[in-house]
C-alpha cells in the first residue's frame, strides 16, 4: 500500500481491496453469462444449474474453510483464495463444454467461500486490533468492485466480444490488486486483542 503510513488505514485499504476483489470477480463472470450460454449451447435449466453450482461450492466449502483457517490463517487463505479466483476466470473462459464449466464454477464457489470467510476474519481482526469500526465500509467496497467489473465489461465489449480476452484482462487486474495489497493485510499475531 504505497504511501500509506497509518497502520489502521493501510490494513483497512488492503482488506477493503479483498471485498472489492470479490465483487469484481463475481460480476465479471456473471456479466458474461449470455456469452457463456451461447458458446456452450446451454438451455435455461443448464444455465440455472451453472449459477447454482457456485452457491453449492461455497456452501460445501465451509468445513474445508474451517480447517484452512486454522492451518493457514486469514491472511494466507485470503491471498490463496484470491489467486485461485483469478485463475478460475481463465479456466471458465477456456471451458470446452458444460460439465467442465460446472466443475470450474463449483470450484469458484469453494474459493469464494474461502475468501469470504478470510476477508471477514481480517475485517473483524482490524476492528479488534484498532478498536475502531470498519466493517460497514469494507462491505461497501464489494459493490464498488461490482461496478468496476461492469465498467470493464462495457469497455472490453467496445473492442471485442471475446470472453477469453475479457477474463484475461480481469484476471490480470485482480492478480495485480492482490500483489499490491497483500503486504497490508493483518498478520496472525495481530489478530488477537
Amino acid at each position: 500500500m504505497f504511501g500509506v503510513t497509518d497502520q489502521f488505514r493501510r490494513a483497512q485499504l488492503a482488506i477493503a481491496a479483498l471485498f472489492c476483489f470479490l465483487g469484481f470477480q463475481y460480476a465479471t463472470w456473471a456479466s458474461r453469462l449470455p456469452a457463456l450460454k451461447t458458446r456452450l449451447d446451454l438451455t435455461e435449466a443448464e444455465l440455472g444449474l451453472l449459477l447454482m453450482a457456485c452457491g453449492a461450492g461455497a456452501a460445501a466449502s465451509f468445513p474445508l474453510v474451517a480447517v484452512l483457517m486454522k492451518r493457514m490463517g486469514s491472511r494466507r487463505l485470503a491471498v490463496l483464495s484470491a489467486v485461485c479466483l483469478s485463475l478460475l476466470l481463465l479456466a471458465l473462459s477456456a471451458a470446452p463444454d458444460y460439465p467442465v464449466a460446472l466443475v470450474v464454477i463449483c470450484c469458484d464457489g469453494v474459493a469464494v467461500g474461502s475468501l469470504n470467510v478470510a476477508m471477514n476474519a481480517q475485517g473483524a481482526a482490524l476492528e479488534v486490533t484498532y478498536q475502531r469500526a470498519a466493517m460497514a465500509r469494507l462491505h461497501a467496497t464489494f459493490s464498488a468492485g461490482s461496478l468496476f467489473a461492469a465498467l470493464l465489461a462495457s469497455g472490453v465489449n467496445v473492442v471485442t466480444t471475446d470472453v477469453a480476452v475479457h477474463f484475461g484482462v480481469a484476471a490480470a487486474l485482480l492478480l495485480l490488486l492482490v500483489g499490491l495489497t497483500r503486504s497490508g493485510l493483518l498478520t496472525e499475531d495481530q489478530q488477537t486483542p
